[in-house]
């Protein structure tokens, strides 16, 4: 198959914020949490995997729906999603992001909408 150029990428809840994903381990040293687990395995069963990913430098825009007035930090949420999208087979690898923009938008119709394009 060739390289496809676009991806479209709904999911159904907000990652959790960067200071939530890992737990320290005396043994096992850095270890994904359990909230990280439970969001990364939802979001799992929501996506289609593609057949390949885009490979190559990618553009990526990210749209987060804020639901409540509390404080959030946006940049907090975007790790999660990256990794997702790379262990999930639409990027090849979160280090070719070379374009990202991150936004709180109210109207999208899931948690986080994800578009990807391929850069020339």
């Amino acid at each position: 198959m060739g390289n496809p150029g676009y991806f479209l990428v709904r999911l159904p809840e907000l990652p959790p914020p960067l200071s939530a994903l890992y737990n320290n381990n005396a043994r096992a040293g850095r270890i994904k949490s359990r909230r990280y687990k439970a969001w990364f395995d939802l979001c799992a069963l929501s996506v289609h995997r593609p057949e390949a990913p885009i490979y190559g430098e990618v553009k990526v825009v990210y749209l987060l729906k804020r639901e409540t007035n509390i404080r959030q930090d946006l940049a907090n949420r975007e790790k999660a999603i990256s990794d997702f999208l790379t262990d999930m087979g639409f990027i090849e690898d979160d280090c070719k992001i070379i374009d990202m923009r991150l936004v709180w938008d109210s109207t999208i119709p899931a948690a986080v909408e994800i578009h990807i394009d391929a850069m020339p």
